[in-house]
C-alpha cells in the first residue's frame, strides 16, 4: 500500500562506518515553520528510539528542505526508520524514510 509519507526512495542502505546526512523536500505540503525534529528508531526492536547514540549533529533547513543530522554507527542488517517531525502551517506533518545497515 503506498504512503505519501514515506521518502520515494526509501529504503535507503548505509554502511556501519559512513556518516550520512538525509534530505527531505516538505514543498508540497507547505513552508516549514522552524527546523524539523528528527527521530530514528531500530524496527527490529519494535520501534526502540536510538536517536541519542545514532544521530550525530544539528538538523538544517534550505527553504522548504530539511537536513537531517548525521545517522552514524548503524548495525549490519538492522533496519531504521528516520522520522522528520514539521510544523507547516500549524499542522504537526511527519515523514520518515527506511534506512538499512551495512557491513
Amino acid at each position: 500500500m503506498p504512503t505519501t509519507r514515506r521518502a520515494l526512495q526509501s529504503p535507503l542502505y548505509q554502511g556501519s562506518d559512513e556518516r550520512v546526512a538525509y534530505k527531505f523536500d516538505f514543498g508540497r505540503w507547505g513552508t516549514l515553520n522552524g527546523t524539523p525534529t528528527f527521530k530514528l528508531y531500530d524496527m527490529s526492536t519494535g520501534k526502540w528510539d536510538v536517536s541519542t547514540t545514532n544521530l550525530s549533529g544539528s538538523a538544517g533547513v534550505t527553504g522548504s528542505l530539511a537536513y537531517s543530522p548525521y545517522v552514524v554507527l548503524l548495525t549490519d542488517g538492522v533496519t531504521y526508520r528516520l522520522e522528520a517531525e514539521a510544523i507547516i502551517n500549524g499542522n504537526l506533518l511527519i515523514g520518515y524514510l527506511l534506512v538499512v545497515g551495512e557491513d
